[in-house]
Parts: C-alpha cells; sequence; structure tokens
C-alpha cells in the first residue's frame, strides 16, 4: 500500500504521483514555504529561491531546468537537512545499521526523482553533473553569507556572482512572488524546449 499525504488538490501517493501533484503551480507553490536550513537562517530563504539560484548559474539550458528541479521531491518530503539525516543515523536501534538512514534518505529522493524527471521531460544525462556542481557551490556561498561559514582556502568559482544572485532575489517572506517567480523561470525553460509543464 502506498504512502499518501495531503496536498491542495486532495490526497496523492508518492510512490505514484498524478501529474496535479507536478505542475509547475503545485511544486513551485510548495519550494516558496519551505526554508532552507530548516528556517535557520536570519530572514526566510525558501528551496525556491535556492532552486533559482542554481538554475541561474547553470551555463546550458538543459542544465538549468534540472537546476531549477534538483530539489522539486522537497515539495512532497520536505527540506531533510544532512545534520538531521547524521543525528537520526547516530541514534538508531542498536541493530539497525546507521549507513541505512542516509540510504534510506537518498532512495526516497530517487524515487521521486524518477517520477518529476519524465513528468517534466528532463534529459538528466545532460544536466546531473553540472547541477551537482553548481548545488554545492550555492550551498557554500549560502552557509558563507547567513551563517557566516568559511569557504575554505581555495573561494569557489563565481562565489561573487552567487552572492549578487542571491542579494538581488525578491526577499523569500514574500512567499507568493517567489513562487511566481519559479513558475516563470520553469516557463521560460519550458519555452526553449528543454522541458515540458505538465499538465493537471
Amino acid at each position: 500500500m502506498g504512502i499518501e499525504i495531503h496536498t491542495q488538490g486532495g490526497l496523492v501517493t508518492l510512490e505514484n504521483l498524478p501529474h496535479s501533484a507536478m505542475t509547475a503551480e503545485a511544486i513551485g507553490d510548495t519550494l516558496a514555504k519551505i526554508n532552507r536550513f530548516n528556517g535557520r537562517t536570519p530572514k526566510p530563504y525558501s528551496v525556491a529561491a535556492h532552486s533559482l539560484v542554481v538554475s541561474r548559474l547553470c551555463r546550458r539550458p538543459e542544465a538549468a531546468a534540472w537546476g531549477l528541479l534538483h530539489d522539486a521531491h522537497e515539495a512532497f518530503i520536505g527540506d531533510i537537512i544532512t545534520p538531521a539525516v547524521a543525528f537520526i543515523s547516530n541514534n538508531v536501534d542498536f541493530f539497525c545499521e546507521s549507513e541505512m538512514v542516509p540510504e534510506a534518505v537518498n532512495e526516497s529522493k530517487a524515487v521521486l526523482d524518477r517520477q518529476i524527471v519524465p513528468a517534466w521531460g528532463l534529459d538528466l544525462e545532460k544536466a546531473f553533473e553540472a547541477v551537482q556542481h553548481y548545488d554545492k557551490m550555492v550551498c557554500g556561498a549560502e552557509m558563507f553569507l547567513f551563517f557566516g561559514a568559511e569557504l575554505g582556502p581555495d573561494p569557489y568559482e563565481e562565489f561573487d556572482r552567487i552572492i549578487e544572485i542571491i542579494r538581488n532575489l525578491p526577499p523569500s517572506e514574500n512567499w507568493q512572488v517567489m513562487r511566481d517567480l519559479w513558475i516563470a523561470e520553469a516557463e521560460m525553460l519550458a519555452s526553449l524546449g528543454v522541458l515540458k509543464l505538465p499538465e493537471a
């Protein structure tokens, strides 16, 4: 039996998502309301904002499309931050391998991604590595900007550009504006033919 969650459109099963749960409006709306870093930033900063930054860093449109959607699974299971996964792993039952927790989290994301990718007509072979690279860079810049974390001995390439993109985004506390910006980015990429917008 599948796991069901409540959405504005009704109950959906995570293992068999309907297209209506994966539209730009549905995903953009949810990601704009989910805060990065479990809301520990000085001001609200959403997953939608993070995804826009990653997308805009990608030079190729195919990569930009996946950059926008690389965290779309969080619209269904939330932003499960790395320290939370590590904390849960350290507190699992004695008879359970601690590696099972991060593996289960990653596989759960993959199950959702395997539904989102074809629904949006994405080509991950052309995009995956570039997006991983930029996602890591953006996360480092966010840690520096919001928490004063060190960048390390070799500052990230394009660091100034990342900071500029983040600072030029509208405030995430106005989630409706961020939702509309995320949807507009999806529509622009659809007009380039690198993704398709799922219909309800």
